[in-house]
């Protein structure tokens, strides 16, 4: 699946961060109605600081839910999610930064337990 990554993260000391995420992915079709996966979440990030340097490593913890289409028989398009892992953002100047980050995704849709990972690049707006 291919999507979109939106976080908003609320620093409140130089390493310490609340972070609220969603992600939004579409695929294929499936019994002729189209995949489509979203990832609400919120947790702890915690950063190396404001750096001297151009780049800059973080790691986040995140719990939330997950919603999935298509719907399944018996089973509910919800689930708890877990999602764990870091990145690094490089500083392309004072109020735009690149993003590499990859993430461990834990849910437990369909009656079982999903282990998925998901990686992403962009930019980051700093206001």
């Amino acid at each position: 699946m291919s999507g979109l990554h939106t976080d908003l993260t609320y620093n409140l000391s130089a390493w310490f961060g609340l972070e609220g995420n969603v992600v939004s992915a579409w695929g294929g079709t499936i019994g002729g109605e189209r995949t489509k996966y979203v990832l609400y979440a919120g947790g702890a990030r915690i950063g190396w600081g404001p750096s001297r340097k151009r780049l800059t490593p973080w790691a986040h913890a995140l719990v939330g839910g997950v919603h999935l289409n298509p719907q399944v028989a018996n089973s509910s398009k919800n689930s708890f999610a877990l999602q764990v892992g870091g990145g690094a953002d490089w500083a392309y100047n004072s109020r735009v930064s690149l993003r590499a980050e990859a993430d461990y995704v834990r849910s437990s849709l369909y009656s079982s337990t999903q282990n998925n990972f998901q990686i992403g690049l962009g930019a980051v707006i700093h206001f």
